[in-house]
């Protein structure tokens, strides 16, 4: 019988040790539970001791305590079993005051032993004496065991196992420094110093984990609170200078902390493993304008991307508006099932429209019987990093692919042309098959394969194959490759009329410029189409934009109001008119007034001139009349 324990998954067997202290089978079987009775036998001076039988392991104290009335190391034999049983059925027998121990060859320890014909075990305080075997001889080959006879095997002397390799007293000294090479020990002495060195360091080693397994225990049964790191301020002179310009950030400085402390990280240590795998989703934005390009007018490219925590596979969907609920909850929902997950969470962040798609698709879920979670970042905060890291490198990869279709044509593409919605899908498509993360994709180890699909460049002109009704035309036509679908290795082409799929494409070395039509007239962006794009390309149902009540004319006479009042209106237009016309005549008198010339001052003041009161009612009917002339014009 080896060194070590011998348990299965529920702590039920046996064990043999050297040591002076009862043994814990909990420290190898941590989840060890249900009523479980310990029985343990010493060795002591050649013969066998029973000091515990079937004691039961929830009223001990104490389960490693150590031996009473006995000094040193001796072998030690537990038995763990799952209810009380008689000691020939545990494989040794204890025999009664008086009896003399039988002789007996070298065995082993017998899980079933025949329990028929022999006696039930005397009480605890009855002599309890073992076999001495020291001085008996050993067979080899073994012998048969006669009834009634202890079944307890004696060691053929100290051994130990070291990686693997059982190791005896007079095991050969080459071996023996082997051995004491591979745990670093010095390989110097005799075999009996080897051996001694061996054993000490076994004991040491078995000590250590027994000591560490006890150390794992406490601290699953506590919880250290971890404070607040404090932070104290250095000496007045550092202190001093630190103000002069604030730089570096100090983290006892009242100042920069005020404006330049930053949240805590969020680290993934792995100590806890969440129950279920976790689906965060965000929106992601970019925007691209020409040389020749406004600002203004170039329409913003919004896309939402999920990415999965276990496996970092990601998918993006680019919508025309947030409030495209449809396309987006039918996105997450497949993207859960193409990963192949019963019970799933999903997380995003606090933005109004994210948390409106959040809602319904744990709704759809729970409403198909499917175990769902909901969990979302503290308020103020954007703890989705995962998807915020998701979004950076999609939206690099897809300016990359739509930076080598404008080298090619020699054309610059602003977000408002739908090639930068078809750049963002294939860009997550490519991530999922060829970023390597420890070794592996994200492809690899959702779908548990190597991805050996053939590809062709984004925006490329090539020959697909294509349906026709008649047979004397081409089976193939020139398209543009647009990417390929997730859930099918097939092609996602453009046709210059409309997107389908294709099973079968052929290259051909050509010139991008000649298809350049076909880009600059693209119009088919991913919004336009169905939830994963399927085993078809199927158009969504067509929309209709609302437009402002503001900006569209009144249809029809204005009903009338009580709130409305025509008389009052009236007199405000006449109040209107009345003052501008009064400004109109202002501005007339202001003209008729001629410059004083010091010349003809003497004259004007020595030669008075009277004019006639009706002259100046006749001015002033002339200029009247010219007014309402001028107002009908």
């Amino acid at each position: 019988m080896r060194i070590g324990w011998n348990l299965n998954a529920e702590g039920i067997g046996r064990g043999k040790h050297y040591g002076s202290c009862f043994q814990d089978p909990t420290v190898l079987v941590l989840t060890m539970a249900g009523d479980k009775f310990r029985t343990t036998l010493i060795q002591d001076g050649g013969a066998w001791f029973v000091l515990e039988l079937c004691e039961p392991m929830s009223t001990l104290i104490d389960c490693s305590a150590e031996f009473f009335g006995y000094v040193g190391d001796k072998f030690i034999i537990t038995i763990i079993t799952s209810s009380e049983r008689p000691p020939q059925a545990m494989g040794f027998t204890m025999l009664a005051g008086g009896e003399e121990p039988l002789a007996m060859g070298p065995v082993a320890l017998h899980e079933h032993a025949e329990a028929a014909h022999v006696p039930i075990a005397p009480e605890d305080d009855d002599n309890i004496v073992g076999i001495d075997v020291d001085d008996i001889q050993v067979d080899e080959q073994g012998a048969d065991i006669p009834q009634g006879q202890v079944v307890i095997a004696p060691e053929r002397g100290d051994h130990l196992l070291a990686n693997g390799v059982e190791i005896f007293s007079n095991t050969a000294l080459a071996t023996m420094r082997g051995v004491c090479s591979f745990y670093n020990l010095s390989t110097s002495g005799s075999k009996d110093k080897c051996f001694k060195r061996l054993l000490e360091h076994q004991k040491k080693a078995e000590l250590q984990l027994i000591l560490g397994a006890a150390r794992e225990a406490q601290a699953a049964e506590e919880r250290q609170p971890r404070p607040q790191h404090l932070a104290e301020p250095p000496d007045e002179e550092a202190q001093m200078r630190h103000n002069l310009c604030h730089l570096p950030f100090a983290d006892w400085c009242a100042s920069c902390v005020a404006h330049r402390a930053r949240p805590d990280r969020q680290e993934n240590t792995g100590a806890v493993k969440e129950s279920s795998p976790t689906v965060s989703f965000d929106f992601a934005y970019a925007k691209s304008v020409g040389a020749d390009g406004i600002a203004r007018d170039t329409e913003t490219v919004l896309a939402l991307v999920m990415v999965h925590s276990v496996t970092n596979f990601v998918g993006c969907v680019p919508v025309r508006p947030k409030s495209q609920t449809n396309l987006t909850v039918g996105e997450l929902l497949q993207f859960t099932q193409v990963l192949g997950h019963v019970e799933c969470t999903y997380l995003c962040d606090n933005e109004p429209a994210a948390l409106q798609v959040h809602r319904l698709v744990v709704l759809a879920r729970k409403a198909m019987g499917l175990p769902t979670k909901d969990k979302s970042p503290a308020a103020y905060s954007h703890g989705n990093a995962l998807c915020e890291n998701s979004i950076a490198r999609i939206r690099s990869l897809a300016g990359s692919l739509m930076h080598r279709v404008q080298q090619k044509l020699s054309v610059e593409f602003d977000t408002n042309s739908g090639l930068w919605s078809w750049a963002f899908r294939h860009a997550a498509w490519l991530l999922n098959r060829f970023s390597v993360v420890h070794g592996t994709t994200p492809f690899e180890l959702a779908y548990g394969k190597v991805y050996k699909g053939r590809l062709v460049e984004f925006g490329e002109p090539a020959f697909s194959y294509v349906h026709t009704t008649h047979k004397g035309n081409p089976p193939r036509k020139k398209v543009l490759v647009l990417g390929k679908a997730e859930g099918q290795d097939i092609y996602v082409v453009f046709t210059g009329r409309g997107v389908m799929q294709s099973r079968s494409i052929r290259r051909i070395a050509t010139d991008w410029k000649a298809h350049l039509g076909s880009c600059v007239h693209f119009n088919a962006p991913t919004w336009c189409f169905k939830t994963g794009l399927g085993s078809r390309i199927i158009p969504t149902r067509r929309t209709v934009e609302p437009w402002p009540a503001s900006s569209a004319e009144p249809v029809g006479p204005v009903l009338p109001s009580a709130l409305h009042g025509a008389d009052g209106e009236a007199v405000k237009q006449k109040a209107r008119e009345e003052k501008q016309e009064e400004g109109e005549l202002q501005a007339m008198g202001a003209e008729d007034v001629r410059p004083k010339h010091p010349e003809s001052e003497a004259a004007t003041t020595s030669i008075p001139v009277a004019v006639p009161s009706g002259q100046v009612e006749i001015n002033d009917f002339l200029r009247r009349i010219w007014m309402m002339a001028r107002k009908r014009q």
